[in-house]
C-alpha cells in the first residue's frame, strides 16, 4: 500500500510499481469511479476506434444485409416450425 498526496489541481501520482504492474504510461486513459462504500476505483480504460459512415455507406450496409427472397422463404418456414 502506498500513500499519495493530492496536488492543488486535484492530481495524484500513481506509484511507479503500480504503473509498471498495470503497464500504464503517460497519456494512457483511466476510468475513475466511486463505489457505494466511498472507495475510489482507478482502472486502465479500453479505448476503441470508432468509425463513422456516410449515409450512402450506411445504405450500402443495409442492402448487403438484406435477405434474398429464397432466404426469406426459408426463414419464414423455419419460424413456423
Amino acid at each position: 500500500m502506498s500513500i499519495v498526496l493530492i496536488s492543488e489541481k486535484g492530481q495524484v501520482t500513481i506509484p511507479r510499481e503500480i504503473r509498471e504492474k498495470l503497464r500504464i504510461k503517460k497519456g494512457d486513459p483511466l476510468v475513475v469511479d466511486l463505489d457505494s462504500q466511498g472507495v475510489i476505483r482507478l482502472q486502465p480504460a479500453a479505448v476503441l476506434p470508432v468509425e463513422t459512415y456516410s449515409v450512402k455507406r450506411s445504405e450500402e450496409f443495409a442492402r448487403e444485409n438484406t435477405l434474398t427472397p429464397t432466404e426469406k422463404r426459408r426463414f419464414r418456414k423455419y419460424l413456423r416450425g
